[in-house]
């Protein structure tokens, strides 16, 4: 699938193109450059106008259309021309034969559990108590001596992890590493967040999440070198207590089944997304921004465009026996979410609020997870989740369908 420009008629990106071509500055040897720093407001603005296929995530999508940028040479950046640029440089960096990255991170989970390996979207992501082996240990510890003071330090009683990653660029193969323990760490705190926690002080902007990510993150080749000049870390880094698996059999078990069953799945992609969003939204220590955050996974799950609130509630409420209670507890999120947007209040109630949304996103996601395979599209599965809940009205309606076989008949 070919990069697209959205189909939203309020996106008008010749205009952001005009606005780059006034821009534009050919040097003497005949290069492109662009002119002012306002370059740095439209590359933003141009990137969410584009539709971006599946396997453009295998590249850095902000670099591709600034080296689309360099390489419009023509007299006019036109839409359909820009296109053109990206799409043949989109194909010439996919044709790149994968290389072997290694991810070095760690966790917050207890050295009192001995975790297995797993394996999650194609990567194996490996555990351990001991320290990471010499090779890749050396390289580790002379970049974060080199870029450490950026980075706050990550708690010695942190698991050690390693994923091993194919991919194009170091660039892809963090962001494939990250997918990965993201999705996992989803599935964790689905089933393992609390359901609701009284906090006071600073601690009430503490994340939610029980199980988050280390401070520094680096990425190696497989003889140990690095695979880039830095490291990645977390600017916010909140410490985190590290968590005590008390099933970690059942917990791996639960989590291998899941992953077996989001494969199968004709939409397993907006299943990953919103996992993963979930894990990133209570990873946040403002619960405003978390609960916003979080309102944007749950609101993925539901095939409506256009922001249909209404329908994504009545989805979720269909998940429970007392309907109408759910439903007046989703339209209260639903209001809350639209003041914050809408007039940007923020409650001290934010952090209850986004145990009450974590709750309603868990049953969705888990729904979906659960009845993967019965389902060939996201659209046809939130179709059944729309259905009457009164039995006489389904009773209703396969008669109404039996009778409409039976004239197409």
């Amino acid at each position: 699938m070919p990069i697209k420009w959205k189909k939203n008629r309020r996106l008008r990106p010749q205009v952001i193109l005009n606005k780059l071509e006034s821009m534009r500055v050919k040097s003497e040897d005949q290069s492109i450059f662009y002119s002012g720093f306002e370059i740095e407001n439209i590359l933003p603005a141009l990137h969410s106008m584009l539709d971006l296929p599946v396997v453009s995530s295998e590249i850095d999508t902000y670099s591709l259309i600034w080296e689309g940028l360099a390489k419009s040479t023509s007299k006019s950046l036109t839409t359909d021309g820009f296109l053109e640029i990206l799409n043949r440089l989109l194909s010439d960096k996919l044709s790149k034969k994968d290389e072997i990255y290694h991810f070095l991170s760690t966790v917050s989970v207890s050295h009192v559990n001995s975790l297995r390996s797993i394996e999650c979207l194609g990567n194996r992501i490996y555990f351990s108590k001991k320290i990471f082996p010499k090779n890749f240990l050396k390289t580790r510890n002379l970049q974060i001596e080199d870029w450490g003071d950026v980075a706050e330090k990550t708690p010695s009683n942190y698991q050690n992890l390693t994923i091993q990653v194919r991919a194009k660029n170091p660039e892809a193969a963090f962001s494939k590493s990250f997918r990965s323990i993201d999705l996992l760490r989803a599935l964790w705190c689905s089933q393992l967040n609390p359901q609701l926690k009284i906090s006071f002080g600073h601690v009430a902007y503490e994340p939610i999440n029980v199980i988050r990510m280390g401070s520094i993150h680096t990425l190696h080749r497989p003889d140990g070198s690095s695979a880039v000049d830095g490291i990645w870390f977390d600017p916010i880094f909140t410490k985190a207590r590290p968590f005590e698996f008390l099933d970690p059999v059942k917990l791996h078990s639960n989590c291998n089944k899941a992953l077996r069953q989001i494969a199968k799945c004709a939409y397993r992609e907006a299943i990953i997304s919103a996992l993963i969003r979930f894990a990133r939204a209570l990873d946040e220590r403002d619960p405003n921004t978390a609960f916003l955050k979080l309102w944007g996974a749950f609101e993925s799950l539901s095939s409506t465009a256009n922001a249909d609130y209404e329908r994504l509630v009545n989805q979720c409420a269909f998940l429970f026996s007392d309907r109408d209670y759910h439903l007046q507890m989703l339209e209260h999120l639903r209001l809350y979410r639209n003041s914050t947007v809408h007039v940007g209040e923020e409650s001290s109630r934010a952090r209850n609020y986004c145990y009450q949304l974590q709750f309603y996103f868990m049953r969705l996601a888990w729904f979906h997870i659960n009845n993967a395979s019965k389902f060939r599209s996201l659209e046809e599965c939130n179709f059944f989740l729309e259905s009457p809940t009164e039995r006489i009205e389904l009773k209703r309606q396969i008669h109404l369908r039996r009778q409409a076989l039976k004239f197409r008949s």
